[in-house]
C-alpha cells in the first residue's frame, strides 16, 4: 500500500510539474503575442501619422516659415547688437557688406579685439587638439631647416601628411574667433609650406653634404603627394544660385587654393567645364570680368529665367493652348521654362569642341562630370579624362544638366580616331535620368570613383541650394558662432533642436523609402566618400525674390559676391587643410615640366 502511495503521489507531482511547464511556456507564448501586437498597432498609427507629422516640415509653407524663423535668429542677434553695442553693429554691417577678403579680414580681427578672442587665438593651450604635438613639430621644422638639414625637414612632413592631425582641422576651433583659429596651428601649417619650399630651392647637383639629392627630392615629393591625398572642388545644383560657384572658384583661386580637381553636377557642371578648359592666365581673365560676357544675356532667354513673352509662343507640332499647358507642367516638375536649343547652342559655343583629354593636357585641370544614371548597365557615371578621354565636355554637360535630361533624349558626343564628331555609345541604351527623380545606391555614386581614380579623400563642397542651408549645416563654419550664442542661449537651443529633430524625421522617412525622390534630391544632403568642408553663399531673404530674374550682368556680380562671401569664414579652415597639398602640387609640376624639358640635373 506504501508503494502504491508513494507511486501515485510522484505521478501527480509529475503531472503538476508538467501542467505548470506548459503553464510557463504559455505565458512566455502570450507575452510575445502581445509583443507582436503592440508593435503591429504602433507601426500602424506611425504609417497613418506620417502624413500630419510631416505637413509642417515638408509643405511649402511651413518650409518657408522654417526659412523665415531661422534667418529671423540673425534679426535678433542685429537688434540685441544694436541696442547695447553700436560699434559692435557697425562692424557686423560692415563685415557682411565686405566686397574684398582683405576688407573682410580686417573687420574679422576688430571684432576678435572687441569681444576678447584675439587672446584666446594667441593662447595655444586647447583641450580640442594636441597642441604640445603641434608644437613640438614646429619647432623640428623650423630647426632643421636652420641647421640645413633636408632629410629631417622631409621626415617630419612625411610623418604629418594627415589633414585633421591631433585634431587641427576640427569645426569647433574655427567658429569661435572671427578672423581664423589658433595662431600656432597657422603658425604650423605656414611652416610647412616654408619648408618644402626649402627643399625645393636646395641645390642637390652637386648632392647636398647631407647625401639628399635629386633622385630624394623627386621620392619625397612623389611620396608626399600621394600620402596627403588630394581636394576637389565640387559644385553641386544651383540654377540662379550657380552663379555663386563662380564666386566660391574666384575666392580660392585669389588665394591661391584652387584645387586641380574640379567636379561638377548639373549646372556646376557647366561651371566646372568653364574653370578647367583654362590656364591659369586665362583663368585670371575670366574672373576679372570675363563670365559677364559668357554667362550673361541680353536677349530674352528661357534657360534660368521667366521670359513672359516666350511663355505664350507656340511650339512646334502644338497649339497656344497646348504649348502653354505643356510649359507650366514642365514648369511644375523642373522649376523653371528653358528652351534647350537655345541651351545647348549656348554651351557649345562657350566651350567649344573640347575633350576631356585635350582639356587636361592643356591646362592640367582634372575635370569630372557626374550623369544621374547607373553604372549596372557597363557605362560610367563619372566622366574624365581617364573613363572618357574623347568625350566632347559640352555635350556630357548638357547630360548632367537636371533641367535638360528630365525630358528630351540627350546624346553624348565624342571625337572619333580620325577628329569625327560622333555620338558616344558605350552600352546600346544609355539611360539618363533626372537628378530630381534619381535615386542610385550608395555603392554606385559617382563621387566613390574620385577616391579610386584620383586619390581624392576631401571635397571641398560649393552648395548652391540655399534652403537646405538651416538644416545641414555641420560641415559649415560660421566664425564668432559661440560668442552670439550665447546672447540668445534660449534661441540657439531651440534652433538647434528643430534642425536635429527635422533631420531624424527625414532620415527616417528616407529608410523606410517613404521620401518622394524630388523632395529626397532636395533636402537629403549625398554621402561624401571623405572628409569634406561646405561652403554656402550668404543668401538673404531678399535674395530669394531675384530667383526669377534674368541673368544680367549686375545680377551674375550680384550673386559672385555672394559665393566669395560664403568662402571668407571659412577661409582659415582651408588654408589650414589644403595650403601643403597645393605646394605639393605646384612642385609636383615644376618637377615634372623639368623632367620632359631635360632640364633637371642629376
Amino acid at each position: 500500500m506504501a508503494a502504491k502511495f508513494v507511486l501515485r503521489n510522484v505521478r501527480a507531482i509529475t503531472m503538476a510539474r508538467r501542467e505548470t511547464f506548459l503553464d510557463f511556456f504559455e505565458l512566455i507564448f502570450l507575452i510575445m503575442l502581445s509583443l507582436i501586437n503592440l508593435t503591429v498597432m504602433l507601426l500602424s498609427r506611425f504609417i497613418r501619422s506620417l502624413p500630419y507629422v510631416l505637413y509642417p516640415y515638408l509643405h511649402p509653407v511651413g518650409l518657408v516659415t522654417l526659412v523665415v524663423t531661422l534667418f529671423s535668429q540673425k534679426f535678433l542677434q542685429l537688434t540685441f547688437l544694436i541696442w547695447s553695442y553700436p560699434r559692435k553693429f557697425m562692424l557686423f554691417r560692415k563685415l557682411e557688406q565686405a566686397r574684398t577678403f582683405e576688407e573682410w579680414r580686417d573687420v574679422a580681427v576688430a571684432l576678435d579685439d572687441i569681444f576678447g578672442l584675439s587672446a584666446w587665438r594667441r593662447e595655444p593651450e586647447s583641450t580640442l587638439y594636441n597642441y604640445r604635438n603641434i608644437t613640438e613639430r614646429l619647432d623640428k621644422l623650423r630647426r632643421a631647416k636652420d641647421i640645413d638639414d633636408p632629410r629631417v625637414v622631409c621626415n617630419t612632413i612625411r610623418t604629418g601628411l594627415i589633414r585633421n592631425m591631433v585634431n587641427i582641422a576640427v569645426p569647433e576651433l574655427y567658429n569661435k574667433a572671427f578672423a581664423g583659429t589658433k595662431d600656432l596651428i597657422e603658425s604650423y601649417a605656414a611652416q610647412q609650406v616654408i619648408s618644402l619650399r626649402y627643399v625645393m630651392q636646395l641645390q642637390t647637383s652637386p648632392p647636398h653634404h647631407t647625401g639628399f639629392n635629386t633622385q630624394a627630392k623627386l621620392d619625397f615629393i612623389r611620396g608626399a603627394r600621394q600620402g596627403l591625398g588630394r581636394s576637389t572642388l565640387l559644385f553641386q545644383g544651383g540654377s540662379i544660385f550657380g552663379a555663386c560657384h563662380i564666386g566660391v572658384a574666384r575666392a580660392l583661386y585669389r588665394e591661391g587654393l584652387l584645387p586641380r580637381v574640379i567636379t561638377g553636377t548639373a549646372t556646376g557642371a557647366f561651371v566646372a567645364a568653364l574653370l578647367c578648359i583654362r590656364t591659369d592666365n586665362e583663368l585670371e581673365r575670366f574672373f576679372e570680368g570675363e563670365y559677364l560676357d559668357i554667362m550673361a544675356f541680353e536677349e530674352p532667354r528661357a534657360y534660368h529665367s521667366l521670359d513672359w513673352f516666350r511663355i505664350f509662343s507656340h511650339e512646334d507640332g502644338y497649339g497656344w493652348f497646348q504649348s502653354l499647358l505643356r510649359r507650366i507642367i514642365r514648369c511644375l516638375n523642373e522649376h523653371y521654362f528653358r528652351d534647350h536649343i537655345t541651351l545647348q547652342n549656348h554651351v557649345r559655343a562657350a566651350l567649344r569642341d573640347i575633350t576631356f583629354e585635350e582639356a587636361y593636357s592643356r591646362t592640367k585641370r582634372v575635370l569630372n562630370i557626374t550623369l544621374a544614371m547607373s553604372t549596372i548597365g557597363g557605362a560610367p557615371n563619372l566622366l574624365n579624362y581617364i573613363t572618357t578621354p574623347h568625350v566632347l565636355i559640352w555635350s556630357a554637360c548638357l547630360a548632367s544638366n537636371v533641367s535638360f535630361a528630365a525630358e528630351e533624349e540627350v546624346t553624348i558626343w565624342c571625337k572619333s580616331e580620325t577628329g569625327k564628331i560622333v555620338p558616344w555609345k558605350p552600352v546600346d541604351n544609355l539611360n539618363l535620368h533626372s537628378w530630381h527623380t534619381f535615386r542610385c545606391r550608395s555603392k554606385e555614386s559617382p563621387l566613390r570613383r574620385l577616391p579610386e581614380l584620383l586619390n581624392v579623400n576631401h571635397f571641398i563642397i560649393s552648395q548652391a541650394r540655399p534652403f537646405i542651408i538651416p538644416i545641414f549645416g555641420e560641415a559649415t563654419h560660421r566664425p564668432g558662432a559661440k560668442v552670439l550664442a550665447r546672447r540668445w542661449k534660449i534661441f540657439h537651443l531651440l534652433y538647434t533642436l528643430s534642425k536635429v529633430e527635422i533631420r531624424c524625421r527625414l532620415r527616417q522617412l528616407d529608410s523606410f523609402y517613404c521620401l518622394p525622390n524630388l523632395l529626397r534630391s532636395i533636402l537629403i544632403e549625398e554621402n561624401i566618400p571623405g572628409s569634406c568642408i561646405v561652403l554656402l553663399p550668404q543668401i538673404s531673404v531678399q535674395d530669394l525674390t531675384k530667383v526669377f530674374n534674368k541673368p544680367t550682368r549686375d545680377t551674375l556680380k550680384h550673386w559672385v559676391l555672394k559665393g566669395e562671401r560664403g568662402v571668407w569664414p571659412s577661409m582659415s579652415s582651408l588654408k589650414v587643410r589644403c595650403v601643403l597639398e597645393v605646394e605639393l602640387e605646384r612642385a609636383f609640376q615644376e618637377l615634372t615640366k623639368k623632367l620632359d624639358n631635360n632640364l633637371l640635373t642629376w
